[in-house]
């Protein structure tokens, strides 16, 4: 009852209305009142107006990073999803932390830094486009193509009679061959049969060939995964690449660390890693829980051409051994696999 004047202003802002400021007195309202209201209703249209951009950034920004982890993992279908996986099971590992009173009774990551874990997740390996797609892919250790070719060289030898009386059957010789190719992993068996096949020659119209060249011997002789020397060169420069890629975009105060995230989550607690063997205190916490999340995801997704897929005990087992030899942080691992996956 005792209002007896009103006064409504509209928030304009780019010719945009925005909402109105509205009062309501008990005393009628002066031109020196509208001026002042008009001021504040001004002020009020630009800070709504910068909320509203500010979340459109955001989603922006979230959009952008979503882009590239799915343009990165759709170069290699077999990792396919596997930046969103890893970026699920950072934020989960970040989470469990926060509400971990025994291990972690005073480490606390606020709602920024669990976003900016979850973004370099996503955004770990985006590196990779740099890559070959000769070495990204690469799936044996030399081309099926050149195993034929050793095939047919070893049927040529059994027609001109160049092997040896106790010569085992060619067609075994090559499915271990075929085996050796495609394996993760080389016997001392296996690196034996190589280096006896390597020394195997014959001759046509003066000129030798060897069985084996030196290129296909150095590359099955690798003994394990499938990579050459100057190919896993290239794989292990992807952190500092990914890291030089998200430069250009200027990320927020709040995730004034995600390069660092990103660009560490292949190093070792002992020094091991790459690509700057940094160790202990020189790891940031956040890149710890990256790289056992990358490690875990990349031992258990879909079987790959270069190896099968771990089942989740084994994988379980592999990240405790990487921590008692002190190259993971052994209280993280303990609260991954207490936290994360058992309540998966």
């Amino acid at each position: 009852p005792q209002i007896i004047s009103f006064l409504g202003v509209p928030l304009y802002f780019s010719d945009k209305v925005l909402g109105g400021l509205f009062l309501a007195g008990t005393s009628p309202f002066t031109s020196l009142h509208l001026k002042s209201i008009t001021t504040i209703a001004t002020f009020g249209a630009i800070a709504i107006a910068n909320s509203v951009h500010f979340l459109e950034v955001q989603k922006m920004l979230e959009a952008v990073m979503v882009s590239l982890a799915t343009a990165i993992d759709s170069r290699d279908p077999c990792t396919a999803g596997h930046s969103r996986r890893t970026a699920q099971y950072a934020w989960a590992l970040a989470k469990a932390v926060n509400e971990d009173e025994e291990l972690f009774p005073n480490f606390k990551f606020t709602k920024e830094q669990l976003r900016e874990i979850y973004y370099a997740a996503l955004l770990h390996d985006v590196g990779k486009i740099g890559v070959k797609e000769s070495v990204l892919n690469k799936a044996t250790k030399v081309s099926p193509q050149r195993i034929e070719v050793v095939y047919l060289k070893l049927k040529l030898m059994k027609k001109l009679n160049k092997l040896p009386h106790d010569f085992p059957d060619i067609k075994e010789v090559y499915d271990k061959l075929v085996k050796i190719n495609t394996s993760g992993y080389l016997s001392d068996q296996d690196r034996e049969f190589l280096k006896s096949l390597s020394e195997m020659s014959f001759e046509i119209d003066g000129e030798k060939f060897y069985l084996l060249d030196e290129e296909e011997l150095n590359a099955l002789l690798i003994p394990r995964g499938n990579l050459l020397p100057h190919e896993w060169k290239e794989i292990k420069k992807h952190p500092l690449e990914s890291y030089r890629i998200l430069e250009q975009i200027p990320f927020p105060e709040n995730m004034k660390n995600l390069r660092i995230i990103v660009r560490q989550h292949h190093e070792k607690l002992d020094g091991t890693g790459y690509p700057n063997g940094r160790k202990n205190d020189e790891i940031l916490f956040q890149s710890r829980i990256l790289a056992i999340c990358d490690i875990f995801d990349a031992l258990t997704a879909a079987d790959r051409p270069y190896k099968k897929a771990f089942p989740i005990e084994k994988a379980v087992d592999i990240l405790r051994q990487e921590a008692k030899a002190g190259k993971l942080d052994q209280s993280l691992v303990e609260v991954f696999i207490k936290k994360v996956l058992m309540q998966k």
